[in-house]
């Protein structure tokens, strides 16, 4: 859904996935890459660094964290 152009349904979808599985760090890692195609830098950053949170071994999670942190620079 995410590459398919339709980022805003992704994006509610994880929403809810976030809702329903606060404690799940793959929702928020999902999240996080739809809100970083949406050009939604900050709210990525926010659930990338919530997913690693939850599992620090999540190394995509760290890799996005990384990328966005330095693109902000």
């Amino acid at each position: 859904m995410v590459g398919k152009g339709k980022i805003k349904d992704a994006i509610k979808i994880f929403k809810l996935n976030v809702e329903l599985f606060p404690n799940a760090f793959n929702p928020h890692d999902s999240l996080g890459a739809a809100y970083l195609k949406d050009g939604n830098k900050e709210l990525a950053l926010i659930n990338y660094k919530k997913s690693v949170e939850l599992n620090p071994e999540n190394t995509g999670g760290i890799k996005a964290m990384a990328s966005n942190e330095r693109d902000q620079e």
